[in-house]
């Protein structure tokens, strides 16, 4: 496979340098394949719900009510804290869900 050199743009990591711990936290968390893979495991009823070994395993504590950004990426959660941006794929702190 031929080496791509522009297979990152640091412009496009600019944000990195904003963002709180906690945000920062979870640009890793909802890259982790195993965190992927337990929380496609969880059924509707637990997405919705609390679900405490999630919460102990993966040290994860949302604020405000989390929810998926889409059915199609349902790994990836919001909170009224943060909003999917697209032209980065991150989340953004202080911005609103739209």
């Amino acid at each position: 496979m031929a080496e791509d050199r522009n297979w990152r743009s640091a412009k496009a990591y600019d944000y990195v340098d904003q963002l709180d711990p906690a945000s920062l936290a979870w640009e890793f968390l909802r890259r982790n394949r195993k965190y992927k893979e337990r929380y496609d495991k969880l059924s509707e009823k637990e997405r919705g719900s609390s679900n405490d070994e999630m919460t102990r395993h993966w040290g994860l504590r949302f604020p405000d009510r989390s929810k998926s950004i889409s059915k199609a990426s349902a790994c990836f959660l919001l909170t009224a804290l943060g909003s999917w941006n697209t032209s980065f794929g991150s989340l953004q702190p202080g911005t609103t869900a739209a």
